[in-house]
């Protein structure tokens, strides 16, 4: 039987306020694109998942096919900013567009996340490819732990277990 655990709390994705090996699994909706440093982002993803955990990030698709990548730009323009105008909400989507042409296409992002020390990575092109979901599973043979200690990541456990 599955206990299922809803945690709010706000952190900063490249420093998660979690103890190593704490999820079964992650998801993340439209986040990806905001964080400055996206491999820093999955390795802390990969941190706190336990072995053979999975997560999924949804975000918006840098997509390759021309067609798409302008149907995308139009809709930006034209529907996602002024409904937003609307609602006094300009700021915060005007950026998308800058957002989504500095993000990486899935090929990318896979690679990244086997980088980022995951043994599986996927991205699937969802919504017209106008959005991807990102798939990945921490690998069973080598501990979250014993990863960050390769690479002198590893703190203190009473300090990186906060929760």
């Amino acid at each position: 039987m599955f206990k299922i655990m809803k945690i709010w709390t706000e952190g900063d994705a490249l420093d998660l306020p979690f103890c190593n090996g704490y999820f079964d699994a992650i998801t993340m909706g439209y986040g990806l694109h905001n964080v400055v440093d996206k491999y820093r982002a999955m390795q802390e993803l990969f941190r706190v998942l336990k072995p053979g955990s999975r997560v999924s990030v949804l975000d918006f698709n840098k997509s390759m096919q021309p067609f798409t990548a302008l149907f995308q730009e139009w809709m930006i323009d034209n529907v996602v900013v002024p409904t937003a105008t609307v609602y006094g909400l300009v700021t915060e989507y005007k950026y998308l567009k800058t957002s989504i042409d500095e993000f990486l296409t899935g090929k990318e992002l896979e690679k990244l996340t086997l980088d980022a020390g995951f043994s599986y990575a996927r991205h699937y092109e969802i919504g017209g490819s106008l959005m991807g979901n990102l798939v990945a599973t921490c690998c069973m043979k080598i501990h979250a732990l014993s990863f960050l200690t390769m690479f002198n990541l590893f703190v203190d456990e009473e300090a990186s277990c906060c929760l």
